[in-house]
């Protein structure tokens, strides 16, 4: 039996005529389900008056086709319900009278849509139609009684045989029903629409050619050869990856791999010394700020004499929607399937910022101007798992960074990729522009020329980021305690405790005296910086610990110390009660607080920490002291590097660095203070 495909499906389960009494449904509160790739392949276009029940549902705001409909009468539209379920209905329009959508005949808008009760996208989208009422009705005329190509397309197509479908949907476990679906296409063609998650790869990519893509990189796990993410070089040293490739992850454990298209013959393999993520990385915001600095302890130039680092976007720098984007990595096939072991490419397209937030807005996710997002609209292409972190190029220069997305390469939801900062804002010392805080360069110079010791590491990064199960702190109770902060935003990202009238232990611009960062009572710039010589951030942040010269003295008052110091080489006993305090994230991805925090934990066993480490490939070092809880998770978190850790009211330790954020398992490391009193004494005059 052969046919013309003019929406068939639209008469699917409908009901003998209009219900008399429907509630709308409550939109915004249901999920969307991923439509159809809205093409029709292989078609012809069509001609005036043909199809004229047709009819393009489109987002008012930027005039977006996401799916078809038929007019059914003069007040409604036909649909499926995945195209509205979870959608506002008030920033839809239906477009009919047309075959070219540059040159709509008449738009209606929507007054409220009725989704089939019984609709189930889990269960193979059964009872897959909803209902449309229009706020003004349809006129009939010779053009309607009722791309993505911008014309009208129809295709003929076969009825399929019903147990034949069912059979084939069965391997990917999906169910037909024979009271719900209709199944048909061409046997011999590939016709009509595409359905969506089955085939989603770098995906529908083609094989990288030697040399074409040179600055991608697959990142690995340093043990094995694990594919995990991808990321581009951009200098010598450093690769630009998502944070949230490496927000959990220590430098050792890290491996990256270039020179190559084909990671069974891995040309130069590059240990790992230093991770940075944003400092204002949000895991659960959307994955705000997903971006990352990755530094290797030998430079690309000497593994591989032909490389050439990914050019970055000039300042500001826009990026057209529709224009040619390419998308590269090791990521995975499809949907759940296999990684690719040869690099893979493919084309995609940039797409309305608009209309990404808003497709992504019934999900109660944000799309920031700090996000890009591009996809295929036509055809299932683009990004998927193991590719997070690699390259999106718009006209050969390092635009967005593959980041999220609703599922692989879907045609109406675009991924999501970070936005790269301009070239000026990544340099050879991994100094940040922040878009957001707009911070001067040399507040972030400070920040970052810090963040060695201040952020040690990374392994801190996998912390669930808070004085973890403290307490506020009363005022006064905690005197020497600083708050680190960026000139340009006053961001809070380390503490540091007062020493002198000059001097500070550990980072940049600091607020003192205060327990609330809402009420800052003393605000002090930084002279000068004094880290120590020996310090070593590859090697288990060994001698992890700096000096802070203010330009105006402290003044003592209530509020405001100096710490007691250690006796030189004083040693602390494991249990010995210690307190720990900060202004750290509240939990991992988090808000820091402004309240000052702190909590009580222990010292620990410094053979039993030393042992745990070592299992990671890490020493711990006798400048190095532990403390943790072992019963409760307390402890330091991000934002709390190179606080105050006091044991019997003298400043016993800086945190420094851990697996984990307090763990019950893996005790913090903190730097012991009492062996570097002479360090401390000779710099800080």
């Amino acid at each position: 039996m052969t046919f013309t495909l003019l929406l068939l499906v639209s008469l699917l389960a409908i009901c003998h005529g209009m219900p008399a009494e429907l509630d709308p449904v409550e939109l915004e509160s249901l999920e969307l389900e991923p439509a159809l790739d809205p093409r029709i392949v292989g078609g012809r276009n069509a001609k005036p008056g043909e199809i004229p029940y047709q009819v393009s549902l489109q987002t008012i705001s930027s005039g977006h086709h996401f799916c078809g409909g038929v007019i059914l009468n003069q007040n409604y539209v036909l649909t499926a319900a995945h195209c509205v379920s979870g959608k506002n209905v008030s920033l839809i329009s239906a477009t009919v009278g047309t075959t070219n959508l540059t040159r709509p005949y008449k738009v209606h808008l929507i007054k409220s849509a009725y989704v089939h009760e019984k609709y189930n996208r889990s269960n193979s989208w059964i009872n897959d139609i909803a209902l449309l009422k229009l706020q003004t009705k349809f006129t009939y005329n010779n053009l309607h009684n009722g791309p993505r190509t911008k014309e009208l397309n129809l295709v003929t197509i076969q009825i399929a045989d019903m147990t034949y479908c069912k059979s084939m949907y069965k391997k990917h476990s999906r169910n037909i029903y024979n009271t719900a679906h209709l199944c048909a296409n061409e046997p011999t063609v590939e016709k009509a629409a595409v359905l969506p998650g089955f085939k989603p790869r770098i995906v529908n990519g083609n094989d990288v050619a030697p040399g074409e893509i040179p600055y991608q990189v697959s990142l690995q796990h340093a043990r094995s050869t694990f594919h995990f993410c991808g990321g581009s070089i951009i200098n010598d040293y450093y690769v630009i990856t998502a944070a949230h490739c490496v927000a959990d992850k220590i430098p050792a454990d890290i491996a990256v791999i270039a020179g190559t298209v084909n990671l069974n013959w891995p040309n130069a393999k590059h240990t790992v010394e230093d991770v940075i993520c944003h400092e204002r990385y949000q895991r659960y915001n959307s994955w705000l700020n997903d971006i990352a600095l990755v530094r290797v302890f030998i430079p690309f130039t000497e593994t591989v004499p032909d490389i050439t680092f990914v050019p970055l976007p000039e300042q500001d720098e826009f990026v057209e929607p529709g224009s040619i984007a390419r998308v590269s990595g090791y990521g995975r096939m499809w949907q759940d399937g296999p990684e690719s072991r040869t690099l893979k490419k493919a084309i995609i397209y940039i797409a309305d910022q608009d209309y990404c937030r808003w497709m992504y807005n019934s999900f109660a996710n944000s799309i920031y101007d700090t996000h890009i997002c591009a996809n295929d609209p036509y055809i299932s292409r683009g990004s998927c798992s193991g590719d997070s972190g690699g390259p999106l190029v718009v006209n050969g220069k390092l635009v967005g960074l593959v980041s999220w997305a609703r599922a692989c390469s879907l045609t109406d939801y675009p991924t999501v990729y970070t936005r790269v900062p301009a070239g000026n804002g990544i340099n050879s010392q991994c100094q940040w522009w922040s878009s957001l805080s707009k911070a001067m360069a040399l507040t972030i110079l400070f920040l970052f020329g810090l963040l060695a010791f201040s952020q040690a590491g990374l392994i801190e990064r996998a912390f669930d980021p808070r004085i973890v199960n403290g307490e506020d702190a009363k005022l006064g109770e905690i005197p020497y305690q600083v708050s680190l902060q960026d000139v340009g935003s006053n961001f809070h990202f380390c503490g540091g405790s007062v020493l002198n009238e000059n001097y500070v232990i550990t980072a940049a611009h600091f607020i003192a005296g205060t327990i609330d960062l809402k009420e800052p009572k003393s605000t002090h710039e930084v002279e000068k910086i004094v880290i120590h010589e020996n310090y070593q951030a590859g090697n288990s942040w060994l001698n992890d610990i700096a000096l802070l010269k203010v330009k105006n003295p402290f003044i003592r008052s209530t509020n405001l110390e100096y710490v007691p110091l250690p006796p030189k080489d004083q040693k602390v006993n494991a249990n010995d009660v210690a307190i720990v305090s900060g202004w750290g994230r509240l939990w991992q991805g988090g808000p820091t607080t402004t309240r000052l925090q702190r909590v009580n934990i222990f010292i620990a066993d410094q053979k039993y920490c030393r042992e745990k480490y070592q299992g990671m490939g890490y020493n711990v070092y006798d400048t190095q002291v532990c403390a943790y809880d072992q019963a409760v998770m307390k402890g330091s978190c991000h934002g709390d590097s190179g606080g105050p850790l006091t044991v019997a009211g003298k400043l016993t330790g800086l945190v420094s660095w851990a697996n984990g954020c307090a763990s019950t398992s893996y005790p913090t490391v903190y730097t012991r203070v009492a062996s570097y009193i002479d360090w401390i004494q000779a710099n800080s005059v």
